[in-house]
């Protein structure tokens, strides 16, 4: 049977994270004790980057038109891809990060990443894969994180492990090169050549456009469609995605709450 996921109205998805951001930063963040309180910030939260994958048959790998729901720690915020696939969006202060990016495309799946702070962070198949990492790597029993819900994204970004990891370079570093690893080995064979970026999370990324051949971010992009990492319709091969959740459950990558 195929499941299809239906999508509630962008206002609504707005207000469905607001409340429950505000409640959860009220009462000290995700369930996990002191660990799990949101830092006492106060500002806004801007944060800028561009949604792309590649479609087969598509002359364009920007994303355009879309929503995309910023969910703080402390706030959340919309905006919608400009035909390039940029985007900008604001959390108004008093806002706190980290955030979990969604965007939501016209057939009703959707792409996720993630932003430290405020800066620029794309949103591609390769971060959708590093929102599931992340999310075996934080979740426990007690605090579970259910990387394929629509509300994952508020769960995730106020829980207290996943804040310690987006606060921390060396963890976040190790998450970003596991899941640059996996895409250019799963599906198998591996692609030994297959240069990975090193900053596919925050690098400037220009899509591919009728009128633009893109950049080497977006080079990345198609030589992993290639390769079938990225499928026909521009979302994660699942083997990729168990790899994802396999390495990141191991007990060396795994992160705790402080």
């Amino acid at each position: 049977m195929t499941k299809t996921t239906i999508y509630a109205p962008a206002g609504a998805r707005l207000g469905a994270a607001l409340i429950l951001s505000t409640a959860l930063a009220a009462c000290g963040g995700g369930a996990g004790g002191d660990g799990g309180r949101v830092p006492n910030l106060s500002g806004s939260v801007t944060i800028t980057g561009t949604a792309a994958t590649v479609i087969a048959g598509s002359a364009s790998n920007a994303i355009g038109g879309a929503e995309v729901l910023a969910t703080c720690a402390r706030g959340a915020a919309s905006t919608m891809t400009n035909a390039d696939g940029s985007f900008s969006v604001t959390v108004a202060n008093p806002g706190a990060a980290p955030c979990v990016l969604q965007l939501f495309r016209a057939d009703n799946s959707s792409l996720r990443s993630i932003a430290t702070g405020p800066g620029n962070f794309n949103i591609t198949p390769v971060t959708e894969l590093l929102v599931a990492y992340i999310s075996t790597q934080v979740t426990t029993p007690a605090v579970p994180v259910t990387p394929g819900t629509v509300n994952s994204a508020v769960t995730l970004s106020t829980n207290a492990a996943f804040a310690k990891l987006a606060s921390t370079p060396a963890l976040l570093s190790n998450s970003i090169a596991r899941v640059g690893e996996i895409v250019k080995t799963f599906p198998a064979p591996a692609t030994p050549g297959l240069v990975v970026p090193s900053d596919w999370l925050t690098g400037q990324l220009v899509a591919k456009t009728p009128s633009n051949p893109g950049n080497a971010q977006n080079a990345f992009l198609e030589a992993l469609r290639a390769r079938n990492t990225i499928t026909a319709t521009g979302t994660v091969n699942g083997n990729a995605t168990s790899e994802a959740a396999r390495d990141a459950a191991l007990p060396v990558n795994k992160v705790a709450a402080p």
